[in-house]
């Protein structure tokens, strides 16, 4: 019986060691993918930022080539409403000459 005893304590003891080897390795994996999560995160949240800078500086150049367009559009439109108030002052002097023309007729008649 105390053979059976001592057998079993040092069964019970190597179960125990082997089991605390166990859990210490099973406590260092766990700790391993807790990191490895946090830098997966870490890694998320920088692709995150990346994607939103990459967004902004499209959008910065869809801003800029539309600016740059309303500018080209804009210019025409200056030039355009230039040479219809020039068309519009030269139908006025064309008026004014025509006036004088049918005034003088009158004089002369």
């Amino acid at each position: 019986l105390w053979e059976d005893i001592c057998r079993l304590k040092q069964e019970n003891k190597a179960i125990l060691e082997s089991t605390g080897r166990e859990t210490n390795a099973l406590r260092r994996e766990t700790k391993a993918l807790r990191d490895d999560i946090e830098a997966l995160k870490s890694d998320k949240k920088a692709l995150e930022w990346f994607n939103l800078w990459e967004d902004i500086c499209r959008l910065k150049q869809e801003n800029k080539a539309i600016l740059e367009s309303t500018g080209r559009e804009t210019n025409a439109l200056r030039r355009e409403t230039k040479a219809l108030r020039d068309d519009i002052e030269a139908l006025k002097s064309d008026k004014k000459a025509l006036e004088w023309f049918n005034l003088w007729e009158d004089i002369c008649r």
